[in-house]
């Protein structure tokens, strides 16, 4: 894979795959990459954003079936392909379609940014959020996470940007927050959880406790540190696995900074994955117990992490 000679702040890492996941799913992350493009162009934030297409359907790869804009002037798109042929040699590969967190770390790990934002398809970044990325505050000594808001039905497509944001904003309708997940529903759950939070602060002493709550949606750290951990653990499993790395990055040590306030990221809400378990693995159980018990940085990848070994197909799109 060739090296791009554009050096961006911020690498933007996704992955995605052409087979109508929970439904409009072209159309919702079309929406999401559309927003993010015009909000890092009108704050001229240097960013690319890198789709790792994994295992997509012959014939359907998301470099041909997505639109992007041209003669960017801050960013590129990077669409990285994994094969269905690679897919099947990979452990844990026979029962998903989507190795979510290696194809996080294939794009982690070809990164060009000076840190590294994983984050999901169908997320949408509000004008306060990318324009504090812009304002190039970040620090190598902090991990950054975000607080998730859930947007009910379908952005209207003949929105404008403003006009999308706007509708974002009015149809909140959970809140994935630090202390608990608060909605009409859930507001006793969430109480309980708040109740709670002084357990957390002695089972994580002396460390502040991290906000794991919807971690795959926004991660942000330095590449160095990325590297220093090797991306997320490629271990058996798919659930809760986004919050192992929030630990690797607590225990390392770093500090962590929650970007609230006016700055949010959207989430467009779909069904639920008939096929997505509810519970942590083994694997992961085991992670998390190990992680909590010595309170540092347990490395669980090879040198080989994020599909080091095997060359793969890039297409490059906007900036010239």
């Amino acid at each position: 894979m060739k090296k791009t000679k554009f050096q961006p702040y911020i690498s933007f890492v996704m992955t995605g795959r052409n087979d109508n996941y929970a439904g409009n799913f072209l159309e919702r992350m079309q929406t999401s990459l559309e927003i993010t493009i015009r909000l890092i162009e009108k704050f001229e934030l240097s960013a690319e954003i890198i789709i790792v297409d994994w295992n997509s359907p012959k014939n359907k790869n998301l470099r041909k079936t997505l639109t992007f804009p041209k003669n960017l002037k801050n960013s590129i798109i990077r669409i990285i392909e994994v094969p269905s042929d690679i897919h099947k040699r990979l452990p844990y590969s026979n029962n998903r379609f989507v190795l979510e967190y290696t194809a996080k770390n294939v794009g982690a790990r070809h990164a060009n940014g000076e840190y590294i934002l994983a984050t999901n398809p169908d997320i949408i970044f509000n004008t306060s959020l990318i324009k504090y990325l812009a304002s190039k505050k970040l620090s190598p000594n902090f991990f950054y996470r975000s607080i998730r808001y859930d947007v009910k039905g379908q952005i209207p497509a003949n929105y404008s940007i403003s006009e999308k944001l706007e509708y974002c904003e009015k149809n909140i309708n959970k809140v994935y927050g630090y202390l608990g997940t608060l909605s009409k529903k859930k507001i006793l759950e969430y109480l309980i959880d708040v109740l709670l939070y002084p357990r957390s602060l002695i089972h994580f002493f002396p460390f502040v406790p991290p906000h794991t709550n919807a971690a795959g949606d926004f991660f942000l750290m330095h590449k160095k540190r990325w590297l220093a951990v090797r991306g997320y653990p490629e271990i058996e499993g798919w659930q809760q696995i986004d919050g192992i790395i929030v630990l690797q990055a607590l225990f390392l040590p770093l500090k962590q900074k929650i970007l609230g306030g006016p700055m949010k990221i959207y989430h467009q809400e779909h069904p639920t994955d008939p096929n997505k378990n509810k519970y942590r693995s083994p694997a992961v159980e085991k992670a998390y117990k190990r992680l909590m018990n010595l309170k540092k940085t347990i490395i669980f990848n090879s040198k080989d992490w994020g599909l080091a070994k095997y060359n793969l197909t890039e297409a490059v799109f906007g900036r010239k």
